[in-house]
């Protein structure tokens, strides 16, 4: 015995394109804020002359970041 639908359902091959590139111009939206702010941070202190005083304080932050999320994530 065969069973026919009718109408053929749909293929979903775009929804999840779509759910993607919303979930991307989200990230983008929410990041550029960050990402302008850093870099005019970057333009002050080279404009000064510090600017490795920015990158050092700057890769400090993200060091101490990245060892309380790995010990955060160990702990857990």
């Amino acid at each position: 015995m065969t069973t026919i639908d009718w109408p053929p359902p749909k293929p979903a091959r775009g929804r999840r394109g779509r759910i993607v590139a919303i979930a991307l111009a989200f990230f983008v939206l929410l990041s550029a804020g960050t990402a302008l702010s850093y870099y005019v941070d970057s333009l002050w202190f080279d404009s000064l002359g510090f600017s490795d005083v920015f990158w050092t304080a700057l890769n400090q932050r993200a060091t101490v970041f990245s060892v309380f999320t790995f010990a955060t994530f160990v702990v857990l």
